[in-house]
């Protein structure tokens, strides 16, 4: 079984653990490299063309967790943030200091728990996260300016490495620094080609949010218009235009300004050989939307034909989607999959069923996503409304949300276990014919396995049995109910036991049978 989860930094922690662990199944993670705050931030700016790593680590170190594929120390240690008030001396010597395993130089307070990781490694990794830190270190050392350490990811320093031993390719450096905690290469993937372009937006005041970080910033709450991608910043002209336009203009100039990212082949084959896609909670305007525009996505999906299609969405509020329904955030997601009407992919070839939490009551804290008007929805019936949420963490239950789905899938490849029970049939003609109707109507390309249980007064011909594909049990006497409750007890593997009437073999009948035996049961 393939999935492929559109995913960001922590939105789809419950889910993808969940998918992770599934046997007989193989995860794709689809997460762009917009994210531009913290130390991904200043990552960017100080490389100047690479996108944001912050999301790839997170999802990276999540999975070598879950799946035990390195050393814990290695993912406690990438997970470390430095200090907050490093200055960039202190905080490049506590970097030697992991390079070398000596941290004489390093602030003893700032280093102690980095120390202590650092020498718990074994040889092979720390020489892997060593020689990335080195790279960063050489670089940093050929610049005019130096680098800002203060609160900064140690696992996004290995990345930087990592793209700068990659020859500056965004989309090698995943696969290098899922290789160092040894996850295999396509598991989290970039959706796009690796263009470094810029994520802004225009709120519904007609405010420029110039980065990531303030489409997201929870102490802003805003309605975001809509969102673009440049190739690079607006210089200062630029900015004062946007700013004196008005909301419709603005939105005008930034389109015309606005790129569409080419998409990653691997992103692309992945969507299409899928038979799950999951459209992951998150920070919509950053994690998803983005992703959603880019070219081919929306087009791979829509052909995609035989996938099940899950949309769930957000339990809380965002400060990027305040005051949305989880209607609007479904019609905002066709749209951008449609890269702003660009396409007109109907909603049923992109999505193929809803999950919308059932808000719990105000309890004070962060506002419950309600779901809105589904009216407005062209077709309302793939909606499911439930208590999705895990307790009252705001987070989803994975079992809830994605277990009933993926056993629907699994069991496409099952074989089809029935037991029929022939009531009143007396005459081996009857029989006969049914078990004919029966054979007509089973599905090309499914296995069944099918036992009929019949009474006759005449057994059915030898040669008949010996060309029906069924395991028929022909009995003399008769049977009553005990004896049926007594089959389907000793054969629970049974996944339907039906009983009929061949006497009344009608197309009513006909149609019973029919729904049975092409059951995903």
């Amino acid at each position: 079984m393939k999935v492929v989860l559109f995913s960001g930094g922590r939105g789809s922690t419950v889910l993808s653990k969940r998918l992770v662990k599934q046997e007989d199944l193989s995860i794709t993670i689809l997460i762009n490299g917009y994210d531009d705050g913290a130390s991904t931030g200043a990552i960017r700016s100080f490389l100047g063309d690479c996108l944001g790593p912050s999301d790839f680590r997170k999802n990276a170190l999540r999975f070598a967790q879950e799946l035990r594929t390195c050393e814990e120390q290695a993912v406690s240690l990438l997970d470390k943030r430095l200090g907050i008030h490093l200055s960039p001396v202190q905080g490049r010597e506590i970097v030697r200091g992991i390079c070398s395993r000596d941290f004489t130089n390093a602030d003893p307070a700032e280093a102690a728990d980095i120390a202590s990781l650092t020498q718990a490694l074994g040889r092979e990794m720390h020489n892997n996260i060593a020689d990335r830190l080195q790279k960063f270190l050489d670089f940093e050392h050929a610049q005019p300016n130096a680098f800002a350490y203060q609160d900064c990811s140690l696992g996004n320093l290995v990345f930087a490495g990592s793209f700068l031993a990659c020859d500056r390719d965004f989309n090698q450096a995943i696969d290098d620094f899922c290789g160092i905690v040894g996850l295999p290469n396509g598991m989290i993937v970039d959706v796009t080609d690796g263009e470094n372009l810029v994520l802004v937006a225009i709120d519904a005041k007609g405010n420029y949010l110039p980065r990531e970080e303030d489409i997201v910033d929870s102490a802003e709450r805003s309605q975001i218009e809509d969102i673009f991608l440049l190739p690079d910043p607006l210089n200062g002209r630029e900015l004062l235009e946007i700013e004196n336009m008005e909301l419709d203009a603005s939105l005008r100039r930034l389109n015309s300004l606005s790129r569409t990212p080419r998409p990653n082949p691997l992103a692309i084959s992945r969507i299409k050989e899928a038979d799950l896609i999951v459209y992951s909670p998150g920070t919509q305007h950053s994690s998803l939307f983005p992703s959603y525009m880019t070219l081919g996505i929306g087009d791979a999906i829509a052909s995609n034909l035989s996938a099940i299609k899950i949309f769930i969405s957000n339990i809380h509020e965002d400060a990027e989607i305040a005051d949305a329904s989880a209607v609007h955030i479904v019609r905002r997601a066709v749209h951008y999959l449609n890269r702003k009407n660009v396409q007109d992919h109907p909603a049923p070839a992109l999505i193929t069923h809803y999950l919308f939490n059932y808000p719990k009551l105000d309890t004070g804290g962060v506002p419950y996503i309600t779901p809105g008007n589904l009216d407005v929805l062209d077709d309302p019936r793939p909606v499911r409304i439930g208590n999705y949420e895990d307790g009252t963490t705001g987070f989803h239950d994975a079992d809830k949300t994605l277990t009933p789905f993926i056993e629907t899938i699994l069991a496409r490849g099952r074989m089809d276990r029935i037991a029929v029970f022939m009531l009143d049939t007396g005459s081996s003609d009857k029989v006969t014919q049914s078990l004919i109707q029966m054979l007509q109507n089973l599905e090309s390309g499914r296995d069944h396995h099918i036992e009929v249980y019949y009474s006759t007064e005449k057994e059915i011909g030898s040669t008949l049995k010996a060309n029906i594909p069924l395991v028929l049990h022909e009995r003399t006497d008769g049977f009553d109910s005990d004896f049926v409750r007594k089959v389907v007890d000793e054969k629970m593997s049974f996944g339907e036991a039906v009983a009929c009437r061949s006497t009344t073999f009608t197309t009513r009948t006909d149609y019973a049978i029919r729904a049975i035996l092409c059951s995903d049961s």
